[in-house]
C-alpha cells in the first residue's frame, strides 16, 4: 500500500483529489508526516519560535521560575495562571491545584529552558511542553526575538 497523499480513503468525494479536500487536509498531511512543513497550505521553513508550557506546585515556586528565565533572558514573556489538575501517578488519581506557565521563547533557547525547569523545579518529573508558534503579529515576534536575541537589546 502507497503512502497516503491528500484525503483519507473515508472522505466523501468532494474532499478527494480535484476536489477541495487537498487544501482542506494539507494541515492534516504536515502533522501525520513531519517532512511536510506547511503553514495551513503554504510550504514554510522551521519557526524560529516556541512557547513552552510547564506547571508548577504553586504560585511562589512558578514566580521563582519565571523570574529565573526572564533573568536569563531565556523568555520574552511568561503567563502564570492558577489551575486545578488532575492527573494519574503512580497508579494514584490525584488532583491538585497548580500554576500553569506559558513561557513565550526562541527555539533556539528550548534546551536551556528545559535544563533550567529540571534544576531548579520541585518535582521528580514536571510537565515540559514544546509547542511551536507557527504565526502572530510581525511586531510582537519581533519584540519576542529581540528580548531573548542575542542582541541583548531591550524595548
Amino acid at each position: 500500500m502507497s503512502a497516503r497523499r491528500g484525503a483519507p480513503a473515508c472522505a466523501p468525494a468532494c474532499c478527494k483529489a480535484g476536489g477541495r479536500g487537498e487544501k482542506f487536509f494539507a494541515p492534516i498531511d504536515a502533522w501525520l508526516n513531519p517532512e511536510i512543513k506547511t503553514e495551513g497550505n503554504i510550504p514554510m521553513e522551521k519557526t524560529q519560535y516556541c512557547l513552552v508550557i510547564t506547571t508548577a506546585p504553586d504560585a511562589s515556586v512558578a514566580e521563582k521560575l519565571a523570574e529565573g528565565l526572564l533573568k536569563e533572558r531565556l523568555a520574552a514573556c511568561i503567563h502564570m495562571q492558577d489551575i486545578r489538575s488532575r492527573y494519574v501517578w503512580e497508579k494514584k488519581l490525584c488532583r491538585e491545584e497548580e500554576t500553569v506557565l506559558w513561557i513565550k521563547t526562541l527555539e533556539k533557547h528550548y534546551d536551556r529552558i528545559e535544563a533550567y525547569i529540571l534544576e531548579h523545579h520541585p518535582y521528580d518529573l514536571p510537565e515540559i511542553i514544546r509547542v511551536p508558534i507557527t504565526g502572530g503579529l510581525p511586531g510582537y515576534l519581533k519584540w519576542l526575538a529581540d528580548i531573548t536575541g542575542e542582541s541583548g537589546s531591550s524595548q
